[in-house]
């Protein structure tokens, strides 16, 4: 967790994470990124809660699951390629 940062609010992240998955879309989806939001047909959620921000990244499979979670934990996106 990090400490506030003025104007950064759910809405400001929520379309940050928009652009970012804009560009990968256009890019093809290329798998060597280390973002957990980056992860295919993963679900986002932002929202403001107790004074900081909160980003929710839900899977539909347990493997794009752990791949999100291994990204977030700042784990090399080599090693975390989608099997």
């Amino acid at each position: 967790m990090f400490k506030p940062v003025p104007g950064v609010t759910a809405h400001w992240v929520r379309r940050d994470i928009d652009c970012q998955r804009a560009r990968w879309a256009l890019h093809g989806k290329p798998s060597d990124v280390a973002d957990p939001t980056l992860v295919p047909g993963a679900q986002i959620q932002v929202v403001d809660r107790h004074g900081h921000v909160e980003v929710l990244v839900q899977t539909d499979t347990i493997d794009a699951g752990e791949l999100a979670l291994a990204r977030a934990r700042g784990q090399h996106a080599e090693q975390t390629a989608v099997r």
